[in-house]
């Protein structure tokens, strides 16, 4: 519910759910089988829950110039959209 109500769904699409983002060149990219990439942000870092969560909580700082801006979550909501994209096999 975090992921669909936030930000993340106004630019990420995930097939088989309400959640369309944009189709511009600035939407982020699709994310239906995240949990089964290997790596994070463009290939920079290896997909595991410790990586997914150091991006969901400032992705400039991880990579600079990253188009995924800084969204201020919560430790919390970071908790529940990195299980959910982890959950997206």
């Amino acid at each position: 519910r975090i992921f669909a109500t936030s930000q993340c769904a106004s630019c990420h699409t995930i097939r088989g759910t309400p959640m369309v983002g944009s189709k511009s060149p600035t939407g982020g990219p699709e994310l239906t089988h995240v949990g089964r990439r290997r790596t994070l942000a463009a290939g920079i870092m290896d997909n595991n829950a410790e990586n997914l969560r150091r991006w969901l909580h400032n992705p400039p700082e991880v990579k600079p110039g990253s188009k995924m801006p800084n969204l201020n979550l919560t430790d919390q909501q970071i908790t529940y959209i990195s299980a959910y994209l982890q959950s997206l096999q």
